[in-house]
């Protein structure tokens, strides 16, 4: 299951963290001229929420049911 949720875990990483960085970009220049220094915290952000949800989905697909 562990390799499995990995799996899941690198591809959802990466498509969050894209998506939050994109979101970050298209954001207004409300913040100045510091939006550049948010990318690297979006894509991090990305990751980090993406690993509870390769657990959930490797769960089901291993066969044991989420709570």
């Amino acid at each position: 299951m562990f390799k499995i949720a990995l799996l899941i875990w690198l591809m959802a990483g990466v498509t969050l963290a894209g998506c939050f960085i994109l979101v970050t970009l298209m954001l207004p220049t409300a913040y100045g001229h510091s939006e550049m220094q948010w990318v690297p915290i979006a894509g991090i952000v990305g990751f980090l929420i993406a690993m509870p949800f390769s657990y959930m989905i490797a769960r089901r697909i291993g066969g044991r049911p989420a709570h």
